[in-house]
């Protein structure tokens, strides 16, 4: 089997440590024996589009680092403070891009994937492909793509995962969260997001209480949060450490507010360092404000280190302890505070409790449920 796989989430020249989740799929489904041809989506814009962008204050995308062959089109000054898909302009991008995908793609393909509904959605241009080839498509959606863009676009949306041999959740509650703004697809699938259990493993834990955040350092993610959460955290354990390990927009602010010699800032890390963060701490503290499937949280049960997190997305479904889980509402922060603590007092070795739980979960497994659906869209 051939699966061309579309994605607007991807490892690029300057973070080639990104978008792991979808390198370890593709990497999955080739060790199922399917060949794979990786493509992602990255937007280009005019040169007018460019000054837009520039004042308003927006980055440049790196370019996709390898496997990933690149498909791109430029973007006009329409494009350049809101992408607006629904306009003739949008439409002539879309013909561009879908150019660009044929053009780097040569013999024939059996489905299209697609991994995202963003900004410039990867769906959207899988419909488009897959019509001009002839062959079915398939649409994974991963978290903000149905939380925060599908309610803008229900029309749009709706028609791209109409037209779909199968729509693909990480989690139940994307899955439901999709369903409550468009009709629900008669063939959804939820298969969460996969741990690579060789690399994710017990090691000896730190000598302090440790606390760790793994993620983008946004407001998405909760990672304002931190500050108040780990002022509660130090009320009742001074002794406690904590680690972070992500970048983004918060990163001078929170480096201004945790300050001192009982926190660290690692930065981006590749996916070794990360797995020996997760062998090290005692507690992962997820305090988001909206998820998919967070895959942080099954790589750190594969290490056999417990999690915390607000009661929102996937998170819920996933945690094994409920008390583990606290609303995201009203003094989220003392919540969050307070049940890492509890976590850090317990004297329960909950190890190979939680390491059984990740054990179903291993990327191989991701990749035969993905190949399924691949076979059945040709039923």
């Amino acid at each position: 089997m051939r699966v061309l796989l579309l994605t607007n989430i991807y490892p690029t020249s300057g973070v080639p440590n990104a978008a792991t989740f979808i390198r370890s799929r593709l990497d999955a489904l080739v060790a199922h024996g399917v060949e794979v041809v990786p493509v992602a989506l990255r937007p280009t814009w005019t040169p007018t589009a460019q000054v837009l962008r520039r004042l308003a204050g927006r980055q440049v995308e790196d370019p996709p680092s390898e496997p990933f062959r690149e498909a791109t089109a430029p973007l006009g000054p329409a494009h350049a403070r809101r992408r607006r898909l629904e306009t003739r302009s949008g439409g002539r991008w879309l013909d561009a891009v879908t150019g660009s995908v044929l053009a780097s793609v040569t013999g024939p393909v059996d489905v299209v994937h697609a991994h995202g509904m963003y900004d410039l959605p990867a769906g959207l241009v899988a419909q488009a492909v897959a019509g001009r080839l002839g062959v079915p498509y398939v649409v994974t959606m991963h978290g903000t793509d149905v939380n925060l863009l599908m309610p803008r676009r229900t029309g749009l949306y709706g028609r791209v995962l109409a037209g779909a041999c199968a729509t693909v959740y990480v989690s139940t509650a994307l899955k439901d969260r999709a369903h409550s703004l468009v009709p629900p697809h008669p063939r959804a699938h939820v298969v969460p997001n996969g741990v690579d259990l060789s690399l994710f493993r017990p090691s000896p834990r730190a000598a302090a209480p440790t606390v760790l955040y793994v993620g983008n350092l946004e407001h998405v993610k909760g990672a304002d949060r931190l500050p108040a959460i780990w002022r509660g955290v130090q009320d009742a354990l001074p002794e406690a450490r904590l680690t972070v390990v992500g970048a983004g927009t918060l990163e001078g602010a929170l480096h201004r507010e945790l300050t001192g010699p009982t926190v660290r800032f690692l930065g981006r890390l590749d996916q070794t360092e990360v797995a020996r963060q997760m062998g090290e701490a005692h507690v992962l503290v997820l305090p988001s404000r909206a998820e998919g499937g967070p895959t942080v949280m099954m790589e750190a049960y594969a290490a056999g280190t417990p999690v915390v997190g607000t009661a929102v997305g996937g998170i819920p479904e996933t945690v094994v302890d409920p008390w583990c889980v606290v609303p995201n509402g009203p003094d989220v922060e003392g919540a969050l505070a307070r049940a890492v603590v509890r976590v850090l007092r317990s004297e329960e070795d909950s190890r190979d409790r939680l390491v059984d739980v990740a054990r179903p979960f291993s990327w191989r497994s991701v990749g035969a449920r993905e190949l399924a659906i691949y076979r059945g869209c040709g039923s």
